[in-house]
């Protein structure tokens, strides 16, 4: 740039005027050689090449203690740039001001540059003529030079540098701000602002003591390490560390989504599934908002293969919603419901070693299976609705509790409903030919309920008859025997009632032939039993 004045450390044309010598001729800037005339100790005009004017003044205020170190306490009066090399400011330099502005400054020490009706600029370039990537264009360093404490207080310990982040060409020049910061020695990089227009933290955290951390327009803020909100020392919600993640959107309709929280694997080497988002927790508008209506539920998404799909919802009125086919499985802790209701639709809800309680609600299940493996399922003041699906009790010994105590004689341990075969037979030999044999039973607890019919015709059978092929063989006490009703066609004797008990111990029950009398019950055998005999019993008995 035409009419620059270069200040240079050391200049020796001005140190050889002060010292006495009345004309030097030196290179200024790279320019031809000019002469510098001493007028007087306070004025040095430059002469010399037709790119130098030679009205131009560069006016020397008060002294210079250290030409060697270019000490200098002076002020420029010139309209053009000025161009520092090595400059040393022990005092104030004002650029750019006039004398009477630049004593209004307020500045003790150091470099003022004060724009002529608008900004003041402060240019720092390289000579480099072929800029390649990791260049450094220019630094601004701090350091205190003339501490006393040691070597390393002396070193610099902070700096501000462009660095070039690829090969300048007519079209590029990608610069990143580097910012170094040094704490027991040389300066090291701490952050930088790329030419992307990103803030990259290389190490330690991102504190925002108050305002806050905001990326505007689809824009990404990306840690390497965690994210940590903290927040105010204190109590309640005052001292929270707080992320929000917010919308711009002025009209908020159902479905919009106001923030979402994406987890990713982005560098993944197997790329396709592997790269796309695996999770997501998103806060979902359930309605229109209005002055009176922010209706807000929380979805949580899941992937396996694919793009991650919705699993769990939690509503605005405060249900657990779990997606078609997935379960809730606890393997330790409660389900519990105060208010509301467990509702499962053709999933599962399995408890290992917890809970579900529901204090005044109710627990529905429509199409699945509601499981406490080691725990308690308890209503309190609701209901436990199984639409299409099972209660299911995982150990065996377990049951429902009646009694709210848990003794063993007030759990219902077990139900069961079957079929089974009975047969007819005598104790001696050549049983009936069976024509037709059915039974029916449902096991409450510990009490068998049954129905049973047999047709047969006798042979040239022996001994007594009874039935066979109970479904549970009754209890073995001496006093566990148990009658049952029967009914008999083609059985009997005259003067007789057939009767039948069950044996304790088995699986029989035993026919008899008993009258009004004190005689004893007889056996039935092939005598009283005609062709083709049939009856029906059915009763209780424990087992």
């Amino acid at each position: 740039m035409s009419n620059t004045r270069l200040i240079q450390k050391a200049l020796i044309g001005v140190e050889d005027l002060l010292l006495g010598e009345s004309t030097v001729t030196q290179t200024r800037n790279g320019a031809t050689a000019v002469t510098i005339t001493k007028i007087n100790a306070d004025e040095i005009p430059y002469s010399g090449d037709a790119t130098n004017d030679p009205s131009d003044v560069v006016t020397i205020k008060e002294k210079i203690d250290m030409i060697n170190t270019a000490d200098i306490d002076q002020t420029l009066n010139s309209d053009d740039d000025v161009q520092f090399q090595n400059l040393h400011a022990v005092d104030t330099v004002t650029v750019g001001v006039t004398t009477d502005d630049a004593e209004t400054s307020g500045m003790t020490s150091g470099l003022e540059v004060r724009g002529s009706g608008g900004s003041g600029t402060v240019r720092v370039t390289t000579d480099e003529t072929g800029v390649e990537s990791a260049d450094v264009l220019g630094s601004v360093e701090f350091q205190a030079p003339v501490e006393l404490s040691g070597t390393v207080a002396k070193t610099v310990s902070a700096s501000i540098q462009a660095v070039s982040t690829g090969t300048f060409s007519s079209i590029i020049n990608p610069t990143d701000v580097v910012i170094n910061t040094a704490a027991t020695g040389a300066v090291s990089e701490v952050a930088r602002f790329t030419s992307g227009g990103n803030f990259v933290v290389d190490s330690g955290n991102v504190d925002v003591t108050s305002g806050s951390l905001v990326a505007r327009d689809g824009n990404i803020i990306t840690f390497d390490g965690y994210v940590e909100a903290r927040g105010p020392a204190g109590t309640g919600s005052a001292s929270a560390g707080v992320a929000k993640l917010t919308t711009a959107e002025l009209s908020v309709e159902s479905g919009d989504e106001l923030g979402r929280v994406d987890f990713q694997a982005p560098l993944e080497s197997d790329d396709v599934d592997s790269v796309v988002v695996g999770a997501s927790i998103v806060g979902v508008a359930s309605a229109e908002f209005t002055d009176a209506v922010n209706s807000t539920d929380l979805v949580f998404k899941t992937a396996s293969s694919g793009v991650a799909t919705e699993k769990v919802r939690i509503t605005s009125d405060g249900d657990v919603d779990v997606a078609s086919g997935g379960d809730v499985n606890l393997t330790s802790g409660d389900v519990a419901v105060t208010t509301g209701s467990v509702t499962v639709g053709t999933g599962d809800v399995e408890v290992t070693a917890g809970n579900i309680t529901t204090s005044a609600g109710t627990i529905t299940n429509t199409l699945g299976d509601i499981v406490a493996t080691e725990g308690d399922i308890t209503a309190t003041s609701g209901d436990v609705n199984i639409d299409d699906g099972n209660l299911v009790l995982g150990t065996a010994g377990k049951g429902v509790d009646f009694s709210g105590v848990g003794t063993a004689a007030e759990i219902l341990d077990d139900y069961e409903e079957g079929v089974f075969t009975p047969d007819a037979v005598f104790s001696g030999t050549d049983n009936p030919t069976i024509a037709n044999a059915a039974g029916f039973y449902t096991k409450v607890g510990n009490l068998v309920n049954f129905q049973l019919k047999l047709v047969f015709s006798v042979n040239t059978s022996t001994g007594s008859l009874s039935v066979t092929g109970l479904p549970e063989t009754s209890n073995s006490a001496t006093d566990a025997d148990t009658t049952a009703s029967i009914f008999v066609n083609r059985i009997g004797a005259t003067g007789k009632i057939v009767t039948c008990f069950i044996q304790p111990g088995t699986d029989v029950i035993l026919m008899r032939l008993s009258d009004a009398g004190t005689a004893a019950a007889a056996t039935v055998d092939i005598a009283n039993v005609g062709a083709s005999a049939w009856l029906v019993i059915s009763g209780s008995y424990r087992v």
